[in-house]
C-alpha cells in the first residue's frame, strides 16, 4: 500500500471493506504514527449512504471515519506511540506529480477538516500533527439530556474498545522483545 504499510478495516458480512485507515509506525526520531489514508466505501457495497447512517447510529453517533481514526490512535497509544501526523489533501501520494491525470482525482475525501475536527496542527502543507489523545465534550455541558446520554455510551464504548485491543496487544508481546 502506497498509504501505509500496517491498516485497519471495518468490514461488512460480505467481506467488503466498508472503511479501512492505512498508516506507518516509525521510531526515529520519536515513536510516531503516520497516518497516509483513510478510505469510505466503494462503489462495490450496496445502499452506502444507508450502511453509514446505520454504522454511526450503532457508533452511538460516532461517524465511521472518526472510528477508524480512534481505533489507528489506540493501537498507536498501545505501542506506546507519543505522536501521530496526517496527511492533508495536499500531501497524499495521489497528489504526487507521478499521479497527475492518473489518479490524482481519486481522493475525495477532506483530510484538512478532518484533521482540524482533531484539533490537529499543521506542521506543513503535506502533514498535520494530530492530538494522540484527542480533546471528548464534557457531556455535562450538553443541553439537552439525550445528547448527553449519547456521548456518555459513545465514550464508555470507546474506552471499553481500547481498554480491549490494548490488552489483546499485550498478549501478543508475551514472549517478545518489542513490537
Amino acid at each position: 500500500m502506497r498509504e501505509g504499510s500496517l491498516g485497519i478495516r471495518l468490514i461488512n458480512s460480505l467481506g467488503q471493506t466498508i472503511y479501512s485507515i492505512t498508516f506507518n509506525l516509525t521510531t526515529t526520531p520519536e515513536k510516531t504514527i503516520h497516518i497516509g489514508a483513510l478510505k469510505g466505501p466503494s462503489d462495490k457495497v450496496e445502499d452506502r449512504n444507508q450502511v453509514i447512517k446505520t454504522l454511526t447510529r450503532s457508533f452511538h453517533g460516532l461517524r465511521p471515519k472518526a472510528l477508524m481514526v480512534e481505533l489507528a490512535l489506540f493501537f498507536a497509544r498501545a505501542l506506546g506511540y507519543e505522536k501521530a501526523v496526517g496527511v492533508s489533501n495536499k500531501g497524499h501520494i495521489y497528489q504526487a506529480l507521478r499521479y497527475k491525470g492518473s489518479k490524482n482525482k481519486a481522493v475525495t475525501f477532506n483530510y484538512d477538516e478532518l484533521w482540524d475536527e482533531y484539533g490537529a496542527t499543521v506542521i506543513d502543507k503535506y502533514r498535520f500533527e494530530i492530538p494522540t489523545l484527542p480533546e471528548r465534550k464534557d457531556p455535562s455541558t450538553l443541553a439537552k439530556r439525550n445528547k448527553r446520554r449519547l456521548y456518555t455510551k459513545r465514550y464508555a464504548w470507546l474506552d471499553e474498545m481500547e481498554m480491549s485491543l490494548k490488552a489483546r496487544l499485550d498478549e501478543l508481546k508475551v514472549g517478545t522483545s518489542e513490537f
